[in-house]
């Protein structure tokens, strides 16, 4: 009988904490090598060290390129872990993911969280503007129900591997454990608490309602390198703003709670015992009340955008020449010449 070293795979899914998983995991790497887990280490984990938001430790591909040097880890190390939201997307069209780890001594397990697919939308919209150069409103991001439909089928399709490949899964919601995602992750390791550190800062928060608006602007006017100076100044200088709370139009809500319930059955279906299930969702909850919020900033937030702002347009005219600078020489040249 093959003698099979475990590796464990906390997938996300996006918009589940997993900045934060990320950087508790780089932060404690020697404690949990300690108790015989290896968090390999990478250009991303010195990233979250310092601060900067990642993708995790290793996707799908980068863990069979290595898969060598990882099944060659001396007998005390008896588990390997890795850390990437990406993964969940990324293992179904990885070729022979699995089969590959068990031709190499390695059985995996997987760690996935799930989120309630409205607070999941919005999530994702707001990260679309905040790092994907979006321009338009929650509802241009909803309309036809399809983010709904790409998530869902995304999930469908790595639960259906995982179950054929009888790769154990444990989901859980990330509504009900985001007041301590941490125990979460450790009781899913099976270690205990004590020993470890916890990130004092919040990573990756979301935006506000006006810093949305905001952003949107500068992504239309200036591209998507925008947020460095904008989203990213006001998220990592003042972490505790509230989020916004944005719902698109009823209409647009109903029909994607539709596609979703049509989906909570089927989905619960490919969930081993013992997961957090999903609930469907009541169709009333789309006749919410939806208001326009007005755009407020505080002096705070006015003093870090404006900070920021003077850093770009400096080296803007300092180096005129280079990709982001570039634009907004241009930008503020086309300003200069209507005035």
């Amino acid at each position: 009988m093959t003698a099979y070293r475990d590796v464990l795979l906390h997938v996300g899914h996006g918009k589940t904490g997993s900045t934060y998983i990320q950087l508790f995991l780089a932060l404690n790497a020697p404690r949990l090598l300690e108790l015989g887990i290896l968090y390999p280490d990478s250009d991303a984990t010195r990233a979250a060290l310092a601060g900067e938001i990642t993708g995790g430790n290793y996707k799908a591909r980068p863990i069979l390129d290595n898969i060598g040097r990882f099944a060659r880890q001396p007998p005390e190390t008896a588990r390997l872990l890795f850390s990437s939201e990406a993964l969940m997307r990324e293992i179904p069209k990885t070729e022979a993911f699995f089969p590959t780890l068990r031709s190499h001594g390695l059985r995996a397990s997987v760690l996935m969280f799930t989120r309630d697919p409205i607070e999941f939308l919005r999530a994702q919209y707001i990260q679309q503007v905040k790092r994907g150069g979006f321009t338009g409103s929650f509802d241009d991001y909803v309309k036809d129900a399809s983010p709904v439909e790409r998530h869902i089928q995304a999930l469908e399709r790595f639960l259906r591997l995982c179950r054929d490949e009888e790769v154990p899964v444990r989901a859980r919601s990330y509504d009900r454990h985001s007041h301590d995602l941490i125990g979460a992750l450790l009781s899913f390791l099976d270690i205990p608490r004590d020993g470890f550190e916890e990130p004092a800062i919040t990573s990756n928060r979301s935006l506000s309602y006006s810093e949305i608006v905001l952003q949107r602007k500068f992504n239309y006017h200036l591209g998507v390198a925008s947020s460095h100076f904008v989203s990213d100044a006001l998220c990592s200088e003042l972490p505790d703003v509230a989020p916004s709370r944005l719902l698109p139009s009823a209409d647009n809500l109903a029909r994607c709670i539709e596609v979703y319930n049509r989906h909570v059955e089927k989905l619960n279906a490919l969930l081993p015992a013992g997961s957090d299930r999903y609930r469907a969702i009541a169709p009333d909850h789309a006749m919410q009340e939806r208001r326009e919020k007005p755009i407020t900033f505080s002096e705070e937030q006015l003093d870090v955008l404006a900070r920021a702002l003077s850093s770009q347009i400096d080296s803007a005219e300092a180096e005129p020449s280079r990709g982001l600078r570039a634009r907004l020489g241009a930008f503020l040249a086309r300003k200069r010449g209507r005035g």
